[in-house]
């Protein structure tokens, strides 16, 4: 998940060219579908020389996606699918200092990813996997969060947001028009942690 940062930060913040790890969780609120997948990535935060608070991270990550449809009056299983991915993007980044000590920072992210995916798929009413691959799907993810100075040469984030990542037409891939489709597979919120190295 390649992902591209601008950052309202200051010259003696520790997050000056790091390392970045994280591990996004991703979950749709739709109490029929259960549509839940993990992220984990990796970059390094790279900052401007002439502007202190733009910031550049590359980033690559991997992920993993189970879904469920059920009855909606007896939990019944009715469809799923499990979903593997790359992904990869670029995110410019807004940070700003808490206090004049400069170790707490609220940033805004705007995150524009693609993702490389493949999905093992049982539909409703078949007794067989089907298998489908897509290789571009574009999506945006805002997130809000805080990010905290650990040590001098560390920091941790945390951060909230929502996505529009869809999973309809990966899912629709080869369905006849007579059977039922799928609509509104999407993880909509979005949760992750980050280390600063």
């Amino acid at each position: 998940m390649g992902i591209f940062c601008i950052s309202l930060a200051y010259p003696k913040t520790p997050l000056k060219n790091r390392f970045i790890i994280g591990v996004d969780g991703l979950s749709s609120l739709d109490s029929n579908k259960q549509l839940t997948g993990i992220l984990f990535h990796g970059g390094y935060n790279l900052f401007s020389k002439k502007i202190n608070f733009i910031s550049i991270e590359p980033k690559i990550g991997v992920g993993y996606f189970e879904g469920k449809k059920e009855n909606k009056f007896n939990s019944t299983p009715i469809s799923n699918y499990k979903i593997s991915c790359i992904s990869g993007g670029l995110s410019p980044k807004l940070n700003l200092a808490l206090n004049p000590d400069e170790n707490a920072f609220i940033f805004l992210e705007n995150d524009f990813s693609v993702m490389n995916v493949q999905a093992k798929i049982n539909d409703k009413g078949s007794l067989s996997t089907r298998t489908v691959n897509e290789n571009f799907i574009f999506y945006y993810t805002i997130k809000v969060g805080l990010i905290f100075q650990l040590s001098k040469r560390s920091g941790l984030g945390l951060w909230v947001g929502g996505t529009t990542l869809k999973f309809d037409d990966l899912l629709n891939k080869g369905v006849p028009l007579s059977k039922e489709h799928y609509s509104s597979e999407a993880p909509s919120y979005c949760i992750g942690i980050s280390l600063y190295l």
